[in-house]
């Protein structure tokens, strides 16, 4: 998943939008890289407009407001469980 991120120049990447029927996703610009089971357990700031873009229709970007940062509870890569800010 890491290497098809790379490959199309994203900053994150779920495991089903590559088909995989799991609970994780990762990332390059947060404070985790590969989170494991995510749940948000707090919303923090404003909505701010983002500009994303998808694998499955390359080329294609909109854009969307999200909350500035979001607390959660994850596992990392090594099952070790995590919080922070994504």
């Amino acid at each position: 998943m890491r290497a098809l991120m790379e490959q199309h120049r994203g900053i994150g990447l779920a495991a089903p939008q590559v088909g995989l029927d799991l609970s994780f996703f990762i990332t390059s610009y947060a404070e985790c890289s590969v989170a494991i089971n995510p749940t948000i357990t707090r919303y923090m700031g404003e909505r701010v407009p983002m500009v994303e873009g998808c694998l499955s229709n390359p080329g294609y970007t909109r854009e969307i407001h999200r909350n500035a940062v979001i607390w959660a509870q994850w596992l990392d890569e090594r099952g070790e469980p995590r919080e922070g800010m994504l």
